[in-house]
């Protein structure tokens, strides 16, 4: 708000009280030594240029006060005045700042110091900070400061804003006159609070009270947030089209790449609407519901939902360094199976944005799956050179090391497998040591360098946690690479009787990473869902042994992780009796209870399990158990209404 000359306070003072404050308070020189009479009156004058709005008159009065004279403080006072009159915070604390705190004049800058200087008022009494408050109220009330108080809290209740419509019609010319660069903030307020908790009777409100938004002229961007707000995505989705269509207009005050980025959000945003729709499991249901409820009365069919994917290829096109649109669109053409065309969308991102690191992941998982495993390496290799600390690329980038190294073993080069599993040396045996090992061996073994296979067998073998993996790396990779059944036989071996005896969680999940490798690289062999089916018997008899909490987790997870609902549930149900006090086992159960084939969960058991986990998270002195609490929340939240009930109820 544009700041009136503000006059300094009547003010009580205690005795003593300093002779020059009190010849100004009273106007009065009589009691003053003749040499201090020319600044007592050089003082008075600057304040009256000062009430004049006459700021430089008030200045060439000052200077006849020197920096000894009695007056200083009056001098830095007005000075500080002046500049919070201009509204420069920032030299008016300067000034302030340096007062005497036994002078008068601190004690009249005082009200307004402290509506500058937050650590002043904190650094009051309660009492005193109250007293400067009702201070800097008389001093700077107009009638409009309460006005636009009590404006606040209208607008801040969740009721109807007729009131504060009144108020502000109110308010609006004062506000017009005395600071009207506040205008629009005021009318972003009304906005804002149409959107929360508006009707539509207050758009025309709006309108006459504000005119139209520069922004959002027909309210389009309005009522598409109300609608998805309430659920009604289809109407949502006309109005961010008629919304996205008006910026492509060229309208006043937008800058053409801010256009361009904003509509790439809004059919983003409709994408995702039209595919939440599209891949709703209750949308058939709803639809027989509303019908059969009569909210349907129409026989013909309902449309179905509109295309996502030409919306993100639009989106695309207007911000193809933007990577939120293109992941979308990648992830859309390969549930479409259009992986070629998936695969150019992703190139195409990372010549706009080189470091787009989840779509150089993405692509990079494509090219593992379909067999290239050398070109995938290659994006783990980039993608972690722009982000080296990364756990998550560095775990991934170790993985592409094998899996490069393994599919040239397959094809032949042992020279170049062996050079890919040096490069990659030191990844690997951070992240993956038995897997490198193991292949490092099977390598040496088809070299026929037996001692050296030998050697690095038994290191595989020996790494913590990493007996059952590295057995398992050796049976599989020497059956890729096609060794002699005499090479193949005792691994094999090794194997079986390893998967039909006991397992610490800790083996069980670095086992389970291992088998699911095989996966990711895209890679089938003989006897595969036999052995799944070994590894999942196993992990079910983990919980009888021994072991850190952390490593049963690590293995829940890992199982959830890969979408094994019925394992999750069994081995969850198993580690809850275990572990009762740990909060993830009752919210894995409520995931795995949410995620039935047949698509139709208890929400009663849902609920339970929640609530179980919710209690357990808050009472845990574990960060990573805290860390659960909004999972836990977003699921309670879905658990409330089934989603084929919400057209009803």
């Amino acid at each position: 708000m544009a700041r009136t000359r503000t006059a300094v306070p009547p003010a009580r003072t205690a005795a003593p009280e300093h002779p020059a404050d009190r010849a100004i308070r009273l106007r009065d020189r009589s009691a003053l030594p003749d040499d201090w009479h020319a600044d007592h009156a050089a003082v008075l004058l600057a304040f009256e240029h000062y009430e004049s709005g006459d700021d430089e008159s008030a200045r060439a009065a000052l200077q006849a006060v020197g920096l000894r004279s009695p007056f200083l403080e009056w001098k830095v006072l007005l000075r500080g005045l002046m500049a919070y009159s201009a509204g420069d915070d920032g030299r008016a604390l300067e000034n302030w700042q340096r007062l005497g705190p036994d002078r008068l004049p601190a004690r009249l800058a005082a009200p307004l110091r402290a509506a500058l200087d937050p650590a002043f008022k904190r650094s009051q009494p309660p009492a005193a900070a109250a007293a400067l408050e009702r201070q800097l109220d008389v001093l700077t009330s107009d009638g409009l400061l309460a006005g636009l108080r009590q404006l606040r809290a209208d607008l801040s209740r969740d009721r109807s804003l007729t009131a504060a419509f009144r108020r502000a019609e109110q308010l609006l010319p004062t506000l017009r006159k005395q600071a009207p660069h506040l205008v629009g903030r005021l009318a972003n307020c009304f906005y804002r609070a149409i959107l929360t908790h508006g009707e539509p009777t207050d758009l025309p409100r709006f309108r006459k009270l504000f005119g139209p938004p520069v922004d959002d002229p027909e309210f389009h961007r309005l009522e598409a947030q109300a609608r998805e707000d309430g659920k009604a995505d289809e109407s949502a989705d006309r109005h961010w089209a008629a919304y996205e269509v008006w910026l492509g207009s060229n309208p006043p005050g937008w800058p053409a790449d801010v256009a361009r980025r904003a509509r790439a959000m809004i059919l983003h945003r409709m994408a995702a609407n039209a595919a939440a729709q599209a891949d709703d499991p209750h949308r058939e249901l709803r639809e027989m519901m509303s019908s059969f409820f009569g909210r349907t009365r129409s026989a013909r069919k309902p449309a179905p939902p509109p295309d996502p994917t030409p919306l993100w290829r639009r989106a695309v096109e207007l911000a193809p360094d933007w990577e939120a649109p293109t992941r979308a669109l990648f992830d859309r053409l390969v549930a479409l199976n259009k992986g070629d065309e998936a695969e150019r969308v992703a190139l195409k991102l990372l010549e706009h944005n080189p470091t787009a690191l989840g779509a150089m992941s993405a692509l990079a998982g494509r090219f593992s799956q379909s067999g290239r495993a050398v070109e995938a390496l290659a994006l783990r290799v980039k993608a972690l050179a722009a982000n080296p600390l990364d756990k998550a690329l560095r775990v991934a980038a170790a993985y592409a090391y094998i899996a490069a190294a393994r599919r040239v073993a397959i094809d032949g080069d042992l020279a170049a497998a062996a050079r890919t599993l040096d490069a990659g040396r030191s990844l690997c045996e951070e992240n993956t040591p038995a897997g490198h090992l193991a292949l490092q061996s099977v390598v040496a073994r088809k070299a026929g360098r037996a001692d050296e296979a030998n050697a690095l067998r038994d290191r595989a073998l020996a790494v913590a946690g990493g007996r059952l993996a590295a057995a398992f790396f050796l049976v599989v990779d020497t059956g890729l690479l096609k060794l002699k059944p005499a090479d193949r036989r005792p691994a094999e071996q090794e194997l079986a009787a390893a998967l039909a005896g006991p397992a610490t969680a800790l083996e069980a999940s670095l086992l389970y990473a291992a088998w699911d490798m095989y996966f990711l690289e895209g890679i089938t062999y003989r006897g595969q869902k036999t052995q799944e089916k070994k590894i999942h018997a196993l992990i079910l008899r983990t919980p009888e042994s021994d072991g850190p909490v952390m490593d049963f987790e690590m293995l829940a997870r890992g199982v959830a992780f890969r979408n094994e609902w019925k394992l999750t549930e069994k081995l969850a149900g198993m580690l809850r009796e275990k572990f009762p006090d740990n909060p993830l086992f009752p919210l894995l159960l409520a995931e795995a209870e949410f995620a039935k084939a047949d698509g139709m969960p208890r929400p009663n058991r849902v609920a339970r399990h929640l609530r179980d986990a919710a209690k357990l998270a808050e009472r845990s002195s574990e960060a990573r158990h805290r860390d659960l609490l909004d999972r836990i929340r977003h699921l309670q939240e879905q658990a409330v209404h089934p989603a084929y009930f919400d057209d009803f109820f």
